[in-house]
């Protein structure tokens, strides 16, 4: 799912719409009492998959000193994240407050910051990955440690630079952190057209590796673009043991 909540437009796959109301109680009892000011958010009031998916106002949350606060103009949701650990459970394994704002990786603007950020301004246009144990980015705001966030390229789109994150960090892991690929060596990327495999080829390339991708023929162009330096067509290429 991506969508851009400036616009409030949301390009997602077809799922039970989402509820729409102002305030569920406990959160209209922690706004009174804060005083916080509030924000559109899509989010969850209980354990619950797609079905459970609220739009309403939640607080808006506040950067801490190493955080930044961010005004999403774009932002990726994978629907595993129902299921994973973190969407509903703390580190040490107390459940989670709702609401729950689902969506870590995003693309927007810088709103504020914490008073010992240093190296992005307000206004800057920024992209990255929050923490999954904290409320994400399907609202109007969300909060992302300095760190974990760059200057989004000039050459894309917010909703291109909002869904690279994930993908891209899972490449760089599993090249350069596990597989420790160095300049001459020659890799192998299957799915080299794919959301990690996309990255991985180009990373490689850039490290100085031999790609070899093992890729359908209608992706030759697109993935030959990217920088693999050979091509198999593994619908006819075999080997002993079938299709590679």
């Amino acid at each position: 799912m991506v969508s851009g909540m400036i616009e409030t437009e949301t390009v997602m796959p077809r799922v039970a719409r989402p509820q729409t109301r102002t305030f569920g109680a406990g959160i209209r009892s922690d706004v009174e009492r804060t005083g916080s000011p509030t924000m559109k958010a899509i989010y969850l009031e209980k354990r619950a998959g797609a079905e459970g998916l609220v739009a309403g106002e939640i607080p808006r949350p506040n950067p801490k000193d190493d955080e930044v606060l961010v005004k999403v103009v774009a932002t990726a949701v994978m629907p595993t994240e129902f299921d994973w650990f973190t969407t509903f459970t703390l580190p040490f394994g107390e459940p989670r407050p709702f609401p729950v704002v689902l969506s870590h990786e995003f693309s927007g603007v810088v709103e504020a910051l914490g008073p010992k950020v240093t190296g992005v301004s307000v206004d800057d246009d920024i992209y990255g990955l929050n923490d999954w144990f904290i409320n994400g980015a399907q609202a109007q705001y969300c909060v992302v440690k300095a760190s974990a966030l760059a200057r989004k390229p000039k050459s894309i789109g917010h909703i291109q630079s909002a869904v690279a994150p994930i993908s891209a960090l899972t490449a760089w892991q599993g090249l350069f952190e596990k597989a420790k690929v160095e300049r001459g060596q020659r890799v192998l990327i299957h799915g080299a057209g794919g959301a990690v495999g996309s990255f991985a080829v180009q990373m490689a390339r850039a490290r100085g590796a031999r790609v070899i991708a093992p890729i359908s023929s209608g992706n030759f162009e697109f993935v030959r673009s990217l920088g693999a330096d050979e091509l198999i067509d593994y619908r006819k290429s075999w080997n002993a043991r079938g299709p590679l």
